[in-house]
């Protein structure tokens, strides 16, 4: 009788450990969450990009972070890189004194293809 029961406790343990590994530690998806991607060509307006890994649940995994690249495909001499991580996946960028239009080329070691956001500069206007 004492076997039986230590033996359903291996197997509910392993059953759980097994559910929390796919369900809450396994990522499934990449978010990528923004600040607003409208700038003003005022030298002081910042973006920001984080990249979030998702698990089966939804909600961030734990523990988890994702190697992310980031190469400004377009408007580069618009923006300057304030800073930028590549292992945790965050890159802030602030916009100089010339309005227009920047694109950024963000691809995870997690997701299968690369993201595009355009970030639009507009003019100071009074």
């Amino acid at each position: 009788m004492k076997i039986e029961y230590i033996l359903l406790s291996v197997v509910a343990v392993a059953l759980i450990a097994f559910a929390l590994w796919n369900f809450v530690f396994s990522v499934y998806e990449v978010r990528y969450d923004t600040s607003s991607t409208t700038l003003y060509a005022d030298g002081t307006s910042e973006f920001t990009l984080s990249c979030v890994p998702i698990n089966a649940l939804g909600f961030a995994a734990p523990f988890k972070s994702s190697y992310t690249t980031f190469s400004l495909q377009e408007g580069a001499e618009l923006v300057e890189i304030v800073s930028s991580n590549n292992d945790s996946g965050q890159i802030k960028l602030r916009a100089k004194s010339t309005p227009g239009m920047v694109t950024l080329l963000v691809k995870s070691e997690l997701s299968l293809l690369p993201t595009s956001f355009e970030i639009n500069i507009l003019p100071n206007v009074a």
